[in-house]
């Protein structure tokens, strides 16, 4: 090669000139010289091209950060194998099923890599004969190039010194050793996310196994549990009613019917959902008997929004139940409330259901009537729903007021 294309007569990095120490001992020589004109350029450059030697300088040290990326990451320590056996280890780490390539062919940039550690191992090798000189015609133009013996590397498109002659221009070669090392710090990171995931896989997996029938059936009490005492915060329609006792006694009858469980994210929600609706029912009963409007329960279901039922059981039943909201559409603002209504109107049903097959019309009656009185244990004796259904109690209220909320219930408890 008689001429580099693109190569500067000096090396200016961040402003500054880049010196080679023999560079800079002969531009210092050259100044004390007594004969300058010993020192003058012949043809288009001189003999020691200062600027293309430089430039090999600064691809081998650019390749030394690729050597670390390969030895801190992968532990593949160049010194000891060749491209090719560095480019087979490193497709080792992406030909599992679980990498994190997505898909990605990964192969050109493997090889690229490996033909990296051959160039780096070429320009160390050849560090004390890394100068790049010129042969000169007698007319002055430039007959022959000599630097570093450098290898053929075909994925990296360098060709390889022929007889001492470079073929290859320097500012390629450099221009290929940066690439190739953010290549490197590529692969690296696709590889730590690779473990990260494998890691926390693993971790899930030993979870998993660690977590026993029991346990998963404590679990499932505990979000019963939770969802149990959020709900009662809706049941106070009566200052100094019995609605907890009643609540704990409607989960307890519900989760015996196998209606409400709470041991995965789907049996959650749907538990959610069926005490919302025996809320529901309460209120409507309620309204039936003289305390409140029937239908309220409408106006007021969205306080559970959060406080007994969250957003993603809501999303979670709109999904499964196919209720036919878009919740997810970040262009619908859906009311959340009315979202409740919609899931109380797919769930009452089944809750009132329940309670009408496993007591019948006049215990069901019982049940909820009694709640609106101070200190009542649950499940009541045949003696206290005889006196709530047939007596005149003033316990329990005017039997007027009782009427329409019993027809209510005796006509199936619809809302």
């Amino acid at each position: 090669m008689t001429w580099f294309a693109g190569v500067p007569l000096q090396l200016n990095i961040a402003g500054t000139r880049f010196w080679m120490a023999a560079e800079a001992l002969d531009a210092q020589e050259d100044r004390f010289s007594s004969d300058p004109s010993l020192y003058e350029e012949r043809g288009e450059r001189p003999g020691r091209d200062w600027a293309a030697t430089g430039l090999f300088l600064l691809a081998r040290v650019q390749l030394d950060q690729l050597v670390e990326i390969l030895d801190r990451e992968f532990g593949i320590q160049a010194t000891a194998f060749s491209g090719a056996e560095v480019s087979r280890r490193l497709g080792e780490c992406f030909d599992k099923p679980d990498d994190q390539s997505g898909g990605e062919d990964l192969s050109y940039e493997i090889d690229a890599v490996g033909e990296a550690v051959d160039l780096w191992r070429a320009l160390r090798a050849a560090e004390d004969g890394m100068m790049v000189g010129h042969g000169f015609a007698v007319d002055g133009s430039i007959t022959i190039t000599t630097g570093p013996d450098l290898p053929e590397l075909t994925a990296l498109s360098l060709r390889a010194s022929e007889s001492g002659e470079l073929e290859t221009m320097p500012t390629e070669v450099l221009e290929r050793a940066s690439w190739c090392t953010m290549e490197a710090a590529r692969l690296a990171v696709m590889r730590r996310h690779q473990e990260r995931e494998r890691a926390r896989a693993t971790e899930d997996d030993a979870a998993s196994e660690r977590k026993t029938p029991e346990a998963e059936h404590e679990d499932g009490l505990e979000r019963l549990h939770a969802l149990e005492q959020a709900a009662k915060s809706h049941f106070s329609v009566w200052w100094l009613g019995s609605e907890d006792a009643f609540v704990e006694w409607a989960v307890g009858t519900l989760r015996a019917a196998g209606l409400i469980a709470a041991s995965d994210d789907v049996s959650e929600a749907r538990a959610a959902a069926c005490l919302m609706s025996l809320w529901a029912l309460y209120r409507e009963l309620n309204a039936y008997g003289d305390e409140g409007s029937v239908g309220d329960w409408r106006y007021n279901v969205g306080t559970w929004v959060d406080d007994g039922i969250t957003t993603e059981h809501l999303r979670t039943l709109n999904s499964v139940d196919q209720l036919g909201w878009e919740l997810d559409d970040p262009d619908t603002d859906a009311p959340l409330a009315d979202v409740c209504v919609s899931v109380v109107a797919r769930y009452h049903r089944d809750v009132a259901d329940v309670l009408l097959n496993e007591l019948g019309d006049s215990f069901t009656f019982a049940y909820f009537w009694a709640a609106r009185s101070e200190d009542v244990g649950y499940p009541l004796s045949p003696e206290l729903v005889h006196e709530i259904v047939n007596d005149e109690s003033v316990m329990f209220d005017d039997p007027h007021n009782k009427l329409p909320a019993f027809n209510w219930v005796q006509s199936g408890m619809h809302l």
